[in-house]
């Protein structure tokens, strides 16, 4: 027999005692992981693109000789250019007259000095710099300065701003809704379709955002085109921030496919589902001493029937065996 008796004296325990988990431990399933993490990469990227609605500026950036504009999705800023900067910053004289013009501003703190020192760092609406850009067009017309272009450039770009703002939040409403769908399913009632919705909401929300900021971007590169025209893509910083969202917004999907399996509370769902239809259909021929239902017995008649709408049954020619002879005569006359 072998020892039953350790060193210390104790006997053995036959039953091995497993440690209590705890609550958390025990709600911290692999789903229940892979659903927090959606919904942490969600919060960032619905948070992240209101953060970039909010920034005035920063969307794009054109920078010439003559002047500088940055764009924003509703405001723009027009300033001087490189060659100003680096002549006032070169030139002495230059310097000299600008302190000399900034202490006779100071001094004289009108009001029209106000104004026209916050008409030039003013921020214009892109509506409003539009209408200023076609009458500027017109008026070139007249001259043959050549700018025939600023009107629907500008046109586009304001289409292109309120695209992007109108049907982004669209989007991100997707985004939320396939959160929603997923913890609906894992939580709640978990059916195949229940899956399969989560499946096409993770799946379509990131991709129609990365095609319209694709869009965004087609139509604004246009604005190198604007006089002077120069090399180069126009893109500030928040067309960068909103693609590498676009991209984050993809790995729900890619977590959700990894872990698309069927659980099984679904199956359990399934299997009762198909046994409620079931019972609902054929319940009454389970019924022991019960005649079938009106309904039931023209589906019965229908499912009989559907062969013999068709051609002909491949048996129906078959032998049926001998004649059977007249009373009184003989069996060999009916062989």
């Amino acid at each position: 027999f072998g020892s039953s008796f350790p060193s210390t004296g104790l006997p053995r325990s036959p039953l091995r005692v497993r440690p209590l988990r705890s609550p958390l431990a025990m709600a911290l399933t692999f789903p229940t992981v892979l659903l927090l993490a959606n919904s942490a990469a969600i919060a960032v990227v619905v948070i992240g693109h209101v953060l970039t609605f909010t920034v005035k500026l920063g969307w794009l950036v054109k920078i010439t000789p003559l002047y500088h504009i940055q764009v924003g999705l509703f405001k723009l800023k027009f300033g001087t250019g490189l060659a100003p900067m680096v002549v006032g910053f070169l030139s002495k004289s230059a310097q000299r007259g600008v302190v000399a013009a900034a202490q006779k501003l100071k001094q004289q703190k009108t009001e029209q000095a106000i104004i026209a020192a916050k008409e030039q760092h003013k921020l214009w609406d892109i509506n409003a710099f539009r209408e200023y850009a076609c009458h500027v067009e017109t008026l070139s017309g007249l001259f043959n300065v050549g700018l025939d272009d600023l009107c629907y450039l500008w046109n586009v770009l304001q289409i292109a701003s309120m695209l992007y703002v109108s049907l982004v939040p669209l989007f991100l409403l997707l985004l939320v809704a396939g959160v929603i769908s997923d913890f609906y399913y894992q939580k709640v009632h978990a059916r195949e379709r229940g899956r399969r919705l989560t499946t096409i909401l993770y799946a379509s929300a990131p991709c129609a955002l990365l095609f319209l900021l694709f869009i965004y971007m087609f139509l604004t590169q246009f604005l190198v085109l604007m006089t002077p025209v120069n090399a180069g893509y126009p893109y500030g910083v928040c067309v960068w921030v909103a693609g590498v969202l676009d991209l984050v917004a993809f790995f729900p999907l890619c977590m959700h496919l990894y872990g698309n399996s069927r659980s099984l509370d679904e199956l359990r769902n399934e299997n009762r589902s198909a046994e409620k239809k079931f019972l609902r259909d054929y319940g009454d021929l389970l019924q022991y001493g019960a005649a079938p239902s009106a309904a039931t017995h023209a589906s019965g008649l229908a499912a009989a029937a559907a062969p013999a709408a068709g051609a002909a049954a491949p048996h129906a020619a078959a032998w049926v065996g001998p004649a059977q002879p007249a009373w009184g005569a003989p069996a060999q006359a009916a062989w």
